[in-house]
């Protein structure tokens, strides 16, 4: 109730999972916001989500893989009617492990 509360107030609605596009919980949302509200939206809803391939395992094809905060920052901006450019930023720490910060239980 609460996404789709949201959503009627604003018109837009998007969602972002670390699991595949397809047949994930954002994908799923996304289908029940388009259900609910499809009068309601200014634009379609949209999601963002690994895509439907497997992980790969080296850091060049991973590097393309996850969902990044300029992606995600581009799809609001699109949805919202601009069109400024969202620079890309990259760190050297690998992005498909853990941040050094973290001690898990291994």
């Amino acid at each position: 109730h609460t996404i789709l509360d949201s959503g009627g107030k604003t018109g837009r609605v998007m969602t972002v999972d670390q699991a595949h596009s397809l047949c994930g919980v954002a994908s799923q949302i996304s289908s029940l916001v388009a259900e609910h509200l499809f009068s309601d939206l200014l634009c379609a809803p949209r999601h963002i989500g690994l895509p439907d391939y497997p992980t790969p395992t080296s850091p060049a094809l991973a590097k393309g893989y996850y969902p990044r905060a300029h992606q995600i920052a581009s799809v609001c901006m699109t949805m919202v009617g601009r069109s400024e450019e969202i620079p890309v930023q990259y760190s050297d720490h690998p992005h498909d492990q853990p941040d050094l910060i973290f001690q898990g239980p291994f």
